[in-house]
């Protein structure tokens, strides 16, 4: 049996040359846009000093509670309230399990 190239039709070679003009394409464009252009010159001049009485205005709108005060209206909050404790505190220290766990088990026999 002897190899035979088929013949592709007029309509798949049309589709075929236009499938690798497209990732041609796509491949370009990612190529320029991704790696080549140069990115546009961004200003990194310090923002402008802020005058005393802007940065009074801008303290003042700091709220004045702490981090404890915060802390106790949620440990009296009812979602607080409804928690439920799971487990015993403070952990318990003995050892538990084998020393060495990979040891072999001792078999027991009867």
């Amino acid at each position: 049996m002897a190899l035979v190239q088929r013949r592709l039709s007029g309509k798949k070679q049309i589709t075929l040359y236009g499938t690798l003009g497209a990732v041609l394409l796509i491949t370009f464009l990612v190529a320029y846009f991704g790696l080549l252009k140069k990115p546009a010159v961004v200003s990194t001049a310090p923002p402008p000093a802020i005058e005393a009485s802007q940065a009074a205005a801008a303290k003042s709108k700091i709220p004045a509670r702490s981090g404890l005060e915060n802390l106790k209206t949620f440990k009296e909050s009812a979602a607080f309230q409804k928690l439920k404790q799971f487990g015993g505190w403070p952990l318990s220290l003995e050892p538990q399990g084998r020393a060495d766990p990979f040891l072999a088990v001792p078999q027991e026999t009867e």
